[in-house]
This record gives structure tokens, sequence and C-alpha cells, in this order.
């Protein structure tokens, strides 16, 4: 017995694919510094998602962003499915969960939400999210979309959601949202918790729309969203782009593969288990930053304020170059040299843009908070 369990080990230690060495939870817990996140993305994509809060000690899931804006510099938008009677208080959307009823990938996240009793996962594009969420009780079934300082929801169809956010006081961050099956409801509050009927959209302080679906219990329900910097018409772009479809599997594939590829770069011979988990979680991570913000040929630049044509020259950001130089840099630069060519060229835009080379280059423009 002890000869075949260690052969079944043998086998799946061979099997494993580079990503699947990846443990995201690693860093979660920091006696000093902040902690790491659970990011799902893809390497180097502008869209990056994780639960809320992101330290691995967090008893309650608060919700879902839309998208991490910055490495450490916050999020834009919360998202997460309730059941009974629908509030606008966050407080109330909170759920308990247990790690041993959670899975963490590099592109894929599930989790059961114990309060509710619901089963959500998720999987990303480039630019957009997707989410699958399975209601287990037999009560009213909601799903609540938040912006979390100003901005604007509204509801264009029983499908469809859309608005932005403004991150740091100064960015718009649009999202397009779509639902899979119709939803029966909707309800929409300001910032006093008021719920506002009748109306397709609010502007303001804190606007929340809830969405309720009339759908059958354990059935799974698809919901996405696209993320712009631009325009509220280029998120539409994005999901569009990156999501045609409700191939739920299909996308989560994609992900998977996209990190093989990058995580291959690199094959490691030899070492236990859990020195190729160190290895490639730590390699994982250097793809965390900087993000490809180009969308279909423009970008914003948070260094003038201003949407700008990239002339088929990527625009990326987000940096803290104080620590990156000595060894994610130059990491890249032997991986994927056309892409770290493409990251010193935005630095020059920077510059040409704010008239100053910036040392922590955020979406919102230089954050030089150590020098």
């Amino acid at each position: 017995l002890i000869f075949v369990s260690l052969i079944v080990v043998s086998c799946n230690q061979q099997s494993s694919e580079p990503v699947d060495f990846v443990n995201p939870n690693i860093g979660g817990i920091s006696q000093l510094l902040e902690t790491t996140v659970p990011l799902v993305d893809l390497p180097n994509s502008m869209m990056r998602v994780h639960r809320l809060p992101g330290n691995y000690q967090a008893e309650k899931i608060n919700g879902f962003p839309f998208i991490l804006c910055g490495h450490r510099n916050g999020t834009a938008g919360l998202i997460m499915p309730t059941i009974g009677k629908r509030s606008a208080d966050t407080k109330k959307w909170q759920s308990y969960y247990d790690h041993d009823f959670e899975t963490c990938t590099p592109y894929y996240y599930s989790v059961w939400l114990e309060d509710p009793d619901i089963n959500l996962e998720f999987t990303v594009a480039e630019k957009s999210s997707y989410y699958q969420i399975l209601w287990n009780k037999d009560e009213q079934k909601n799903l609540m979309i938040g912006v979390t300082t100003n901005g604007l929801v509204k509801v264009i169809d029983k499908n469809t959601v859309e608005g932005y956010e403004v991150y740091h006081n100064k960015v718009k961050v649009f999202f397009y949202l779509k639902t899979e099956k119709s939803f029966s409801s909707d309800s929409i509050w300001n910032a006093e918790n008021k719920s506002e009927t009748g109306i397709a959209e609010l502007t303001g302080t804190n606007p929340t729309v809830a969405l309720t679906f009339q759908i059958a219990d354990k059935a799974k329900t698809g919901i996405k969203m696209g993320v712009s910097f631009v325009d509220s018409e280029q998120a539409r772009k994005n999901l569009e782009s990156d999501i045609p479809g409700w191939n739920f599997e299909l996308i989560k594939d994609k992900g998977r593969e996209r990190w093989n590829e990058a995580l291959g770069k690199i094959k490691v011979e030899g070492g236990t288990r859990d020195e190729k988990t160190v290895f490639y979680t730590a390699l994982y991570r250097n793809y965390e930053r900087m993000v490809n913000i180009s969308e279909d040929g423009r970008y914003y630049s948070g260094f003038d304020d201003a949407i700008h044509n990239d002339n088929d020259t990527t625009f990326f950001v987000d940096d803290w170059m104080w620590d990156t130089y000595r060894a994610s840099h130059p990491l890249q630069a032997l991986l994927n040299p056309e892409i770290e060519g493409l990251k010193i060229q935005s630095y020059i835009s920077m510059y040409k843009q704010s008239g100053w080379m910036p040392s922590f280059p955020i979406l919102f423009g230089d954050n030089p908070c150590i020098d």
C-alpha cells in the first residue's frame, strides 16, 4: 500500500504544470508590512481581482472589487451576492468563509459564502471578469453592485448595468456588466441608503444597485463585467472582445494556458514540491506589475489626465521602482525583452506627459512615497 501511494504521489507531481505549483495565499499573513493578496489576473493584465479583504486571516469576505486599480493603492467598485431583504449597507453583504472551502489559483477563484449559503467562482480575461453564482437557499436571490466613492450606476435593461467610479478623486473607472439570466427587478440606493424606485440611473456618492433574480435553486447564473479607464463604450467593447459568450470553462482554460506559458519559460528540475511552490509563486508575483492599460490603441494617462493614442506602443503603468529595478525588471528583460522594452518606453511617455520621470508610476500619476 505504501508503495502504491508513493507511485500515485509521484505521478501527480510529474503531471503538475507550472501554474499548479503557485499558491496565491503565500504572503497573506504579515508581521510588519502589508500582506499580499490572492490575486486572480493574467500576466501583466489590466484586470486584477481578489476577495476583500485580501489578507489570509480575515474572517469575513466583504465582496469583490470591479478591479484592483493599483498595487497597494486601492480598488474600484464592489460586487457581492446576497439573499433575502436587500440593503445598501455593505456590512450586511459580508459573509463568513472557510479556507477549506476556497480555491485560489492565478487564473481562477472559488469560495463558499457560509452565511447566505452561496457558491461563487470567477475567472478573468485581459480587461474583464466572469462570475458564476449559485444560490443554494430558497430565498430571494440578489446581486449587490456598489460604487464605493462618487460615480454613476445606470440600469440599461434587464440584463445590463453600466456606470463608473471615480478613483483617487481623478480617474473614472467605467464598468459594463451583463447577466446571463434576466433579473426580475432592480432597486437603486443613494448615499443615505434611501431606495430610489422608478429611475434608471443615479449619480452621486456611493450609488448602489440591487439586482434580484427569479431563478431555480441550485442553478448557476453568469455575471460578466468589462472595465475601462477610457470611457463607457470602451468598457462594453472590452467585455465583448474578451468574453463574447457564456462559456465559463473556456475563459478559465485560456487563463490557465496563459499562466503556464508565462511561468513555463523557466523550467525547474529537482527540488521538492514545496521549493517549486515557493519559486513559481514568486515568479507569478513578478507578473503582477507593470500592467498593460492600452485599450484598442488608446489609454488613459494619469500623468496629464488625458486620453492618448498609443501609436502601436502598448502603455504600461503601476510600478514601484525603488525595488523593482533590483531584480524584477532585469528578470523580465531576460524572459520577455519585447514587453520590457514597452515598459521602458512607457516611462519615457510618462516623462513627456508630466515633465518628470516618475519613481512610483501609478494609474493616477506619480506617487513618490519613498525616495
